[in-house]
């Protein structure tokens, strides 16, 4: 049981630096270039693949301008089910930042139940309805650079 709980955990890890370089715009050349690892490194982190150590995880989060806490909380509150979309949503506890006591209505974290691929294509899709075609674009770059693509 530790040993799923410490994989699910290095998982969720890997998603939060893709996530977060992806906001930054940065590709996985950059990020590792300034994390001072390899390429081949990075993408094995991302992907769940490998556990970083220590001192990589505090290149990572110096790079990605996050405190290294605020790696480890996210990481943490994604395990939970609560999904930071943004750095502008208070789910990113970035370097130098104050951390809201409390959330606004506004920006409250989403729970992310279990979702069915049925369940999440159909949410996906109702929020894109929405969305003009600039943030459709917008979406379907972030959707595709977070599958690799």
């Amino acid at each position: 049981m530790r040993e799923e709980r410490e994989q699910a955990f290095y998982e969720a890890i890997g998603h939060i630096i893709k996530v977060r370089r992806t906001d930054l715009e940065m590709d996985r050349k950059e990020l590792a270039d300034r994390a001072d690892i390899s390429y081949s490194y990075l993408a094995a982190i991302e992907n769940g693949h490998k556990r970083p150590s220590s001192t990589v995880l505090l290149s990572l989060a110096e790079a990605l301008g996050l405190t290294p806490s605020g790696l480890f909380e996210t990481a943490e509150r994604r395990l939970r089910g609560e999904r930071p979309v943004t750095q502008e949503y208070p789910g990113w506890l970035v370097a130098g930042a104050e951390v809201p006591a409390a959330p606004s209505a506004q920006l409250a974290y989403m729970r992310a139940a279990p979702l069915s691929p049925k369940s999440f294509t159909e949410e996906l899709a109702g929020v894109a309805e929405d969305l003009d075609d600039r943030d459709k674009r917008v979406l379907l770059e972030l959707a595709r650079k977070m599958a690799g693509r």
